[in-house]
């Protein structure tokens, strides 16, 4: 269900316009559209064991626009730092949507990271799993980059045959060690991880409140030759492609957050 946004989520400002989640420049890197009625399914899983709830929402996910930001004049968000931020990742991020080679400077991987956190951020009032929080919408605005603390990117090089757009994601509420609530309690989740496909480009995000799972997640020796951890900033070059990541390793990597948090819960029970 979406959330309903009545001032920007970034600003405040109540003059609010949509915001595609996938770029409409990315769209040419993608196969044409269905034809016929599309949808995009939405499952939120209850790891209590209690059931999985299911929301359709209309049309193809690459039209996927979101009424969350200010807009219009120069100086709002839509049309003025967000702008600025695609505009710079857009020639960073087509050679990798093509599966071209290429070498990435830190600054060029933090450019696409906080890209990419700019569409996780505002996907969530779409899909009804706010986990960001007001400090860290306000660095996104100050600053145009995701906390260094608590939020961790990673990019591979997936298995796209169809050239299909995805996006999925999963949400959960973390505790600490003391099985004590992180965050405010009213709130249902505190914790996210999105997993989006585009052209070539495989995408990676985990956020968490106080750095609890992103700077000790270790996807292992599988995936050393095959993902690179773009965000908190590296220092390093990076030289683009990797090892192709196949389809059954793509979904290996989208749900290792719902299955690491399904074996937690299972062991509480």
């Amino acid at each position: 269900m979406t959330v309903k946004v009545q001032n920007c989520i970034f600003c405040g400002s109540p003059n609010t316009t949509k915001e595609h989640v996938l770029s409409r420049w990315t769209h040419k890197y993608m196969a044409p559209h269905r034809k016929g009625k599309t949808l995009s399914v939405r499952g939120v899983e209850n790891l209590d064991g209690s059931g999985t709830n299911l929301v359709k929402m209309a049309g193809d996910i690459r039209d996927w626009q979101i009424a969350c930001v200010c807009g219009g004049l120069k100086n709002t968000c839509n049309s003025g730092w967000m702008k600025e931020l695609e505009d710079r990742a857009m020639p960073i991020l087509i050679p990798l949507l093509q599966g071209k080679h290429v070498f990435l400077t830190p600054i060029q991987q933090e450019v696409i990271a906080s890209w990419t956190a700019l569409k996780c951020i505002v996907a969530e009032y779409e899909i009804g799993l706010v986990t960001t929080s007001r400090e860290q919408r306000v660095r996104m605005y100050n600053f145009q980059k995701p906390p260094e603390i608590g939020w961790a990117v990673w990019i591979g090089r997936g298995t796209n045959q169809l050239n299909y757009p995805a996006w999925s994601s999963a949400a959960l509420k973390i505790t600490d060690n003391n099985n004590s609530e992180i965050d405010d309690a009213n709130n249902q989740f505190n914790g996210h991880s999105t997993t989006q496909m585009i052209g070539e480009l495989f995408i990676h995000v985990m956020r968490f409140p106080g750095g609890l799972l992103p700077q000790n997640w270790n996807f292992g020796v599988p995936f050393a030759d095959k993902l690179s951890l773009i965000w908190p900033p590296s220092k390093s070059i990076l030289n683009w492609p990797r090892d192709v990541l196949s389809p059954k390793e793509m979904g290996n990597i989208a749900n290792s957050v719902r299955d690491y948090a399904n074996r937690v819960a299972k062991n509480r029970r």
